[in-house]
């Protein structure tokens, strides 16, 4: 038999779960999860807050990039592109 493995979710509810018996330090529950206590103390933060919704992984991409070129710019360059390979090729 193999060994069983969980991913970052499951392991996020395992932590949440021995930390809601009471049964476990932080430091003994940090160590065996492998994260930094500062980490184990954001995690509860968070779940305190959201609850099983911060479980979930979630992007880390920026909502907005301010100094993306316009579409309407991204656009005119693209056909002015295509201009100049049609016009390349019929010389």
């Amino acid at each position: 038999m193999g060994w069983e493995t969980k991913n970052a979710m499951e392991q996020k509810i395992l932590f949440i779960k021995m930390w809601e018996s009471g049964d476990y330090y932080m430091s003994s529950l940090c160590e065996h999860f492998a994260i930094s206590r500062p980490t184990g103390y954001k995690l509860i933060n968070q779940f305190k807050k959201e609850g099983e919704r911060c479980l979930r992984g979630s992007s880390k991409a920026p909502r907005s990039i301010p100094h993306k070129t316009p579409q309407n710019v991204e656009l005119a360059i693209v056909k002015l592109r295509k201009n100049i390979l049609i016009g390349a090729q019929g010389r």
